[in-house]
């Protein structure tokens, strides 16, 4: 008997094995259920809360606004009012817009102390930290860029406009208007007033019941325009000109003088042709990245030189040396990286340029047979070389000798033109005047003056002569008159 009841208690022990078994391993499963199902909770909680705010006025970018229209943001029940309204605030271009806080049951509105000027560009901005009423943090960042327009008058007169009033502009988006009856058309355009003013063509139907706006040069980006009539009972419009551009950068050269003590100011003159002392600047319409510009561009044929920057917009050309005359260069950009912005760069200018020819070089001066001058002129720098004017008034006469004939009348008109004579000393005598240019032949250049010594009062006169020729040399000599 014992013998079986030992067998019998063994078997019953093992078939409760297996129970024990699922048992361990049903409480692991709910075990590691429950430990990763809690930060899932967690993050569901935080995906499901309500957002603090509900919605706005302006309710989207670029909206519009009118007088009977409150500047306001919905929140939820959940926020903690005191720490919404230092969040909300008006900004126009020049600064913040100083106004008061409202609540309106969940909505907080924002009232300018100071009237908001019409047509201008505003932007809401919600940006902090609220506190919502469960303890919690919560972050705010919203902008949104609106206009603003004075209430419109009433009016009993039917006038159709096209696009509809309050219509978004393209750039050349022509707006048409039509009167609900025959106008005079040039009393109408006169009475007709366009805010801002922008030069527009009018085009009218062969009844005179429609006029046609189209602006010449396209409506500016994000601007309110408004359409008037001074004196009539017309009703006004307004339209929003938003539009993108495309991407991207345009280019315009033009030219400037090598004067580093003006700022490089701009010559009059066509970049087609380039005179000795003068360059280039480049002008982009957006702001690029001046060392990839730099590496970028280039000119053919080559030119040594470097870009010396006026502004974030517009940098100047400094050759290395002087331009070679005679010479067309072709100004080129080509950017290392194939994303660079600079691949859309589009002159909207001439791109190429010849420069003017070397005016030639002075081979000797000469003046009355009784003076000297030296036979170098390479000394005449460092002379100063005495002369004997003729009569009263100082009359005397410089021949000039070229080491090549001129027979341009351009090039001799800017020799004749670089060509002055000042006084130096004593600094209250007149200075001499040119009275005439004459070319006996190709290679020299006859120059009369007159004044040399006038009023001197026996005193020695000194005297400045700039030499005609190339510009960019400036050589002068200095003269002397004894009394």
């Amino acid at each position: 008997m014992t013998i079986k009841i030992e067998s019998i208690d063994r078997r019953r022990c093992d078939s409760r094995r297996p129970g024990i078994r699922g048992l361990k391993g049903t409480l692991f499963f709910f075990s590691m259920l429950l430990v990763i199902g809690i930060p899932q909770c967690t993050l569901l909680d935080e995906h499901l809360q309500v957002q603090p705010v509900v919605s706005t006025n302006p309710a989207s970018r670029n909206s519009v606004l009118e007088a009977e229209d409150t500047i306001s943001v919905r929140f939820s029940s959940q926020v903690e009012c005191s720490s919404a309204e230092p969040l909300l605030q008006v900004n126009s271009l020049s600064g913040p817009v100083s106004g008061r806080h409202n609540w309106n049951k969940r909505t907080l509105e924002f009232l300018p102390q100071v009237p908001l000027e019409r047509g201008v560009r505003y932007t809401l901005k919600l940006q902090g930290t609220v506190q919502l009423e469960n303890g919690r943090d919560c972050p705010l960042n919203t902008v949104i860029p609106f206009y603003y327009l004075e209430k419109s008058k009433s009016s009993h007169t039917s006038v159709r406009y096209i696009p509809q009033k309050g219509s978004s502009l393209d750039k050349h988006t022509p707006v048409q208007i039509t009167f609900p009856s025959e106008v005079d058309p040039a009393e109408t355009a006169q009475d007709l007033q366009l805010t801002p003013l922008t030069p527009c063509s009018m085009e009218w139907n062969e009844s005179s019941t429609c006029l046609t706006l189209s602006p010449e040069e396209g409506w500016a980006r994000h601007t309110v325009y408004s359409i008037e009539f001074l004196s009539r009972s017309y009703p006004p419009a307004y339209y929003l000109s938003e539009y993108d551009l495309p991407d991207i950068i345009q280019l315009e050269l033009s030219p400037v003088f090598l004067d580093w003590v003006e700022d490089f100011p701009v010559s009059e003159s066509q970049l087609t042709e380039l005179q000795q002392d003068e360059t280039f600047q480049v002008t982009f319409s957006e702001i690029v990245d001046q060392e990839e510009f730099e590496a970028s561009f280039f000119l053919d044929p080559l030119c040594g030189g470097s870009f010396y920057w006026k502004d974030l917009y517009t940098a100047v050309y400094i050759p290395d040396n002087t331009f070679s005359p005679s010479t067309r260069y072709v100004c080129k950009i080509e950017p290392y990286s194939a994303e660079s912005i600079l691949n859309s760069a589009v002159f909207i200018s001439p791109t190429q340029f010849t420069t003017a020819e070397e005016l030639p070089e002075i081979l000797g001066l000469h003046g009355a047979s009784e003076d000297s001058f030296p036979d170098s002129f390479s000394t005449l720098n460092n002379s100063v070389i005495e002369i004997t004017p003729v009569g009263p008034d100082g009359l005397y006469n410089f021949t000039i000798e070229y080491a090549q004939g001129i027979v341009d009348e351009e090039i001799r008109g800017e020799l004749q033109k670089n060509t002055a004579i000042t006084t130096l000393f004593p600094p209250d005598l007149p200075s001499p005047r040119i009275i005439s240019f004459v070319w006996p032949d190709s290679y020299h250049l006859l120059i009369q003056v007159q004044g040399f010594g006038a009023q001197a009062e026996s005193r020695d006169c000194y005297y400045s002569f700039s030499l005609p020729e190339t510009p960019h040399r400036r050589r002068s000599i200095k003269l002397r008159v004894s009394s």
